[in-house]
């Protein structure tokens, strides 16, 4: 709600009252004909206690999508450009959209985390949807809405009703009170005359306060709330009925309301006495020849009965043999069904090893051909070939000089000694 000019979300009052006054504000705001009837099935109307508390039977999923979705209407009645939640969108994703257009509007940061709206119901739902109507209707009604103006003088038909009469006189013509006084300042009139004018004064102390721009707070309200009660009151123990058509019409009716009292009839009982006798005597009368029906009906009864039994033995005896048959065919199919049932599981154990022989099978010829390439490729014996060539040819080097080196040390051999 707003307060001194001031855009919050914080809920002052239960969450009951407030939802009560947002549901005034969204009639306010033709919510009925403008969001109700937006989708098919339309949306179910608000009632006084629809988002402050969970009632049985309700869908809290169904719940959050329809406030979210009322959040949006209320926020495009605000100016903002909000597209309207999916019922399956993520929750916690829809509160923070929430949260930042509050913002984006100019709110005040609530004291709650955005995740207490994913309830759809409760104070903090309830505080947001009466922050958007507040808003939604300064919106709607930027030159304000225009109060009566009340007259603070005037003669005897301006004196004998207060401000606020005047209001309710002016908005609902049958909630008027009949009668007034005549004036002030007369010494004839009796005290609950007087105690009337102060009424009045009171009533015209409250509309002198409704006649100023600031918003109600709620010890107005509560003061206003409490002379409307008065004011029904004082309405229901008044009366436009002529006493004298009223007397006249008494007389007439009174005649015929008259109830006469019978005197006691002192022979009641005998009466009762000769009722019993006469209905003892008709059944006495009438008793044999309906005994005899009666007795005809239970022979015939007794012979359909025995003829029953004679029937139901002979079935029995005749079904026996096909029962036995069945017990036994049906022993025998529960046997099947076991040994079906042991083949099956030993079918699907030799699968499984079948499966992980061939696993095997598979890593084996794997393992070969590997080998088979290792052992056709000749490219290490090419290599020994090379290398036993290289050696080879490397020997007749090393003999070759060998023999140089040995003829070289025989010649020095022999100049040592011919020295």
């Amino acid at each position: 709600m707003a307060d001194d000019g001031e855009l919050t979300v914080e809920l002052a009052v239960e969450p009951e009252v407030g939802m009560e006054l947002c549901l005034e504000k969204l009639k306010m705001l033709r919510y009925e004909r403008d969001f109700l009837t937006s989708r098919r099935p339309p949306w179910p109307p608000c009632t006084r206690t629809h988002f402050a508390i969970l009632t049985p039977g309700q869908n809290t999923n169904e719940l959050f999508h329809h406030f979210t979705s009322l959040c949006a209407h209320l926020l495009t009645l605000c100016g903002r450009r909000f597209r309207a939640p999916d019922q399956f969108d993520d929750p916690n994703a829809t509160c923070a959209a929430i949260f930042a257009e509050l913002k984006a509007c100019g709110f005040a940061t609530p004291s709650f985390a955005p995740g207490k709206l994913r309830h759809g119901h409760g104070r903090e739902c309830v505080g947001v949807l009466d922050g958007l109507c507040d808003l939604a209707m300064r919106r709607h009604y930027q030159h304000g809405l225009s109060r009566p103006v009340y007259p603070r003088g005037g003669g005897a038909d301006e004196g004998a009703e207060g401000a606020v009469m005047s209001d309710l006189a002016a908005s609902d013509p049958s909630s008027a009170l009949v009668g007034g006084g005549e004036g002030d300042g007369d010494p004839n009139r009796s005290d609950d005359e007087n105690d009337d004018d102060d009424d009045e004064e009171e009533e015209y102390a409250v509309a002198s306060a409704l006649d100023r721009d600031a918003p109600l707070d709620a010890s107005l309200k509560k003061v206003l709330r409490k002379t409307e009660e008065e004011i029904e009151e004082r309405r229901a123990i008044e009366s436009a009925v002529d006493a004298r058509e009223w007397r006249v019409e008494l007389e007439r009716v009174a005649p015929k309301l008259k109830a006469v009292a019978k005197e006691a009839d002192a022979k009641d009982w005998r009466s009762h006495l000769d009722a019993c006798r006469k209905a003892h005597n008709a059944v006495a009368v009438k008793f044999p020849d309906v005994r005899t029906a009666l007795d005809r009906v239970g022979r015939e009864c007794k012979e359909v009965v025995d003829k029953i039994e004679t029937r139901e033995s002979y079935l029995n005896s005749q079904m026996e043999p096909r029962s036995e048959e069945y017990k036994s065919t049906k022993a025998a199919l529960e046997s099947a069904q076991r040994a079906y049932d042991e083949g099956n599981e030993r079918v699907s154990a030799l699968t499984n090893e079948l499966v992980r022989i061939g696993e095997r099978l598979e890593r084996a010829k794997g393992e070969m051909a590997s080998k088979g390439d290792e052992v056709s490729d000749a490219t290490p014996l090419t290599k020994l070939r090379d290398v036993a060539d290289r050696m080879r040819e490397e020997m007749r080097t090393m003999e070759v000089k060998i023999a140089i080196a040995r003829n070289a040390l025989g010649h020095a051999s022999m100049r040592r000694a011919a020295s």
